[in-house]
């Protein structure tokens, strides 16, 4: 019986992770959140070994709440798809560990809009987003110019090592 609710967190887990990967963190932060919370909850229960009814139960509302932030993403996918596919292309580029302040900052000020999120309207203006893309495309180029000229740094010392003369 204790494998079950193990099977159900294990679950529960991996659709969280591959929400986090199609950006409902940001999409839909609060219901997000909730499940996370939920699914810590579950996984406490079940270190703690309370009976697997509760652990169930755990599961079950971040299950529901992890539904509802895909919803509230999916319904908001069309306003905010040129931001999170620039925040995409700013995950791609290593931004959020090159410069792990600046993406945090802008992830902050996304969820800002997307929190108080009610179906079909995003309070935000048009200009707002397009100012939050604008800030996820300069976190993309920064990470670029970073890892490029980390690579061409390691490549000239390694010449130096060398002793490469100029021809």
């Amino acid at each position: 019986e204790s494998a079950i609710p193990q099977d159900e967190v294990q679950k529960t887990q991996a659709r969280l992770e591959s929400a986090r990967q199609q950006q409902v963190d940001v999409a839909a932060p609060v219901p997000f959140t909730k499940a996370e919370k939920y699914l810590d909850d579950a996984k406490l229960a079940m270190q703690k070994n309370k009976p697997s009814q509760k652990v169930k139960e755990q599961v079950e509302w971040s299950n529901s709440y992890l539904d509802k932030a895909e919803q509230m993403a999916s319904e908001s996918s069309t306003v905010l798809a040129p931001v999170l596919t620039a925040r995409q292309a700013a995950i791609t580029a290593q931004a959020p560990t090159v410069n792990a302040k600046d993406f945090s900052a802008t992830d902050r000020k996304l969820k800002g809009i997307t929190d108080d999120w009610t179906p079909g309207k995003i309070k935000a203006s048009t200009q707002d987003l397009a100012a939050i893309q604008t800030e996820y495309l300069n976190e993309e180029l920064t990470a670029i110019k970073a890892v490029k000229l980390t690579e061409a740094r390691s490549l000239v010392k390694n010449a130096e090592d060398m002793n490469a003369k100029k021809f």
